[in-house]
């Protein structure tokens, strides 16, 4: 499960998110989500997701939940 208190600096403001990649469950780099989804995700210089742009409708917020349930580290979250 995602740590909402170790977030990644670069999350812009909203409900998802994804955890820092010095928390012991953030982000492994896997590519799923910001290769899915590059509309809502981002890599840092590192390859470490985080959300750059937040859904705003109902098929969004559903394409980021996709990839929160699909991530094999667990490491985005959505606080909403």
């Amino acid at each position: 499960m995602a740590n909402r208190e170790n977030k990644h600096s670069q999350n812009v403001s909203g409900s998802f998110y994804c955890t820092a990649p010095d928390d012991p469950d953030g982000c492994t780099a896997c590519r799923i989500c910001y290769d899915t989804a590059p509309e809502f995700f981002m890599s840092d210089a590192e390859g470490n997701a985080y959300v750059f742009n937040q859904p705003k409708n109902e098929e969004e917020i559903a394409l980021c939940q996709e990839q929160l349930d699909i991530c094999p580290s667990q490491s985005i979250g959505n606080d909403g």
